[in-house]
């Protein structure tokens, strides 16, 4: 092989090597775009998703706070043959499902949330938003029960009354906010907070550092 044929070859192989060099570069960098994009969406979403269940932990504090308002009741309206103990039971209990109402679109968003979180994140790790819908449904399922006990005013015997006592503070515990040793939905709202942030805060701060670092090798 002369001089001239040796040269031509290396320059070819120079080329070839150049053009799988940008090929590869290319590739790499669309792929990095593309991750950095995604990273992006994620975080976004986590973001979105944990302000939201901040804000519906308060409302669940708010709903239950045991301080309320005439105001609150004032559409609730006695029927013809209802006792004067059944309305006032049915009027005491009503106050937790109007605020609940007057927060159905912000609760009802978080929940609806849920199917976009699952489909970016998986099924196991949207559970919050499945216990905090538990959560909601145990203090309706409380007002219902307490509209009927704080009603009955007879009993057939000491032991029922009694029975009926620890029942009315079961219930109480959980339709509204009570000393921390006695209350059964702050702890739970917590552990909801809890995990939900773990889940967000990770795949936040992921963002920043992961997909930063996989870009900015190539810069």
């Amino acid at each position: 092989m002369s001089s001239t044929e040796l040269l031509e070859y290396i320059l070819k192989v120079v080329a070839l090597c150049s053009a799988i060099g940008g090929a590869w570069y290319a590739i790499y960098k669309f792929d990095s775009w593309r991750r950095e994009h995604q990273g992006k969406r994620q975080a976004e979403l986590a973001e979105e998703t944990l302000a939201m269940f901040y804000e519906a932990a308060d409302i669940v504090n708010a709903v239950r706070s045991p301080l309320s308002w005439d105001s609150e009741t004032d559409e609730v309206k006695q029927g013809a043959n209802e006792t004067n103990e059944r309305y006032k039971a049915r009027k005491s209990a009503y106050v937790v499902f109007k605020r609940l109402n007057d927060h159905h679109a912000q609760l009802s968003k978080l929940y609806a949330m849920r199917y976009r979180f699952m489909a970016v994140f998986g099924q196991e790790k949207a559970r919050p938003f499945t216990d905090f819908h538990n959560v909601l449904h145990e203090i309706r399922l409380a007002g219902h029960m307490l509209a009927q006990l704080w009603a009955q005013r007879t009993y057939a015997s000491e032991a029922h009354a009694a029975e009926a006592a620890e029942l009315i503070k079961t219930y109480e515990n959980v339709y509204w906010e009570m000393l921390p040793e006695d209350d059964k939905i702050k702890p739970k709202v917590a552990e909801i907070i809890k995990e939900i942030e773990t889940t967000c805060r990770g795949i936040i701060e992921a963002k920043g550092t992961l997909y930063g670092i996989i870009n900015k090798k190539v810069t």
